[in-house]
């Protein structure tokens, strides 16, 4: 299928690409903000019972993301797992990509994130890009260190830990991102909402325990624990990192913290996270409505805390 740039959108529908939970979370808050909502994603998935259209196709698949882009005047994402080449056509053809073509695309590669952040300035641990692990025997000054795919991994998935250069041999796929292990006192994750008139909001930094096994996140405390000068140093940067991207939307932001008080920038997620469930009944404005506000070009809503939560 092809788009052309007269072909009819309503400005206020918008298309999702992939209906899974973080997708089904949101749906009824645009039902609620009368937002109508066309979600591309395989048959079965949660969100399609709950948008106003469902289109099945893969959100990695060119010509089901033109279709989706054809119904919708603003197209967004629930997981990092698209095709950027399809939504940089869309956005030539006049259809509004919130976060953009050019945001996915860096995030979608942890090497390409690791050289935005060394590039700006960032704080984020030291690092090498790895293609082959014959190359890797001159890294050994970063050693032991955290190896993560570049491409595919998330939620604790493609992320490996690793003694010496001689662990590469057994990893399941490349190219890779070496990075110097830290010892961690703690990880911190910021959200920020950006909208397209570039005003930030970021919700209070919550603390992140891990599963030490399947190093995903077990669960979270809000707020966090940690001093406030240091949860302020997170927030300043959370917000940085969202300017510099050119956000439109939000971007989640992990933080590796040191027993010293340094911080150092993991990983970021231009997208609704699992750190931010808390804010559905624990901030003034749940991250899902948030998300919405600012992809829809509307003022953002109030970010402080009604109370604790875990």
């Amino acid at each position: 299928m092809s788009i052309s740039a007269d072909m009819p959108r309503a400005a206020q529908t918008l298309g999702i690409l992939g209906g899974g939970q973080l997708a089904g979370m949101m749906l009824p808050v645009a039902r609620r903000l009368g937002i109508h909502t066309v979600v591309l994603d395989r048959a079965g998935s949660p969100a399609e019972a709950l948008c106003d259209e469902f289109l099945e196709g893969s959100p990695l698949d060119r010509e089901a993301v033109v279709r989706l882009g054809a119904r919708a005047g603003i197209v967004t994402f629930e997981i990092e797992g698209v095709n950027a080449d399809a939504l940089a056509e869309l956005e030539a053809l006049g259809v509004t990509v919130r976060p953009s073509s050019s945001v996915i695309r860096t995030v979608q590669d942890k090497g390409l994130q690791k050289e935005f952040f060394s590039g700006q300035g960032l704080p984020t641990a030291e690092y090498a890009l790895v293609e082959s692990p014959a190359k890797a025997a001159a890294l050994e000054h970063l050693f032991p260190a955290m190896v993560k795919l570049r491409r595919g991994g998330y939620d604790g998935r493609g992320v490996f830990a690793a003694a010496t250069p001689a662990d590469l041999h057994g990893l399941p796929a490349l190219p890779v991102v070496v990075e110097r292990r830290l010892k961690i006192e703690r990880e911190i994750s910021v959200i920020v909402a950006r909208g397209a008139d570039g005003a930030a909001r970021a919700f209070p930094p919550v603390e992140m325990v891990f599963d030490p096994k399947r190093n995903q996140l077990d669960y979270l405390i809000s707020p966090s624990p940690a001093p406030q000068a240091l949860q302020n140093r997170t927030v300043e940067l959370a917000i940085q990192v969202a300017d510099r991207l050119g956000v439109v939307g939000l971007l989640a932001v992990e933080f590796l913290i040191t027993a010293g008080g340094e911080v150092w920038i993991n990983e970021v997620s231009p997208r609704l996270h699992n750190s931010g469930h808390h804010t559905i009944a624990g901030a003034r404005t749940s991250q899902f409505e948030q998300f919405l506000r600012a992809v829809m070009g509307w003022p953002l809503g109030p970010t402080d805390l009604q109370g604790a939560a875990c």
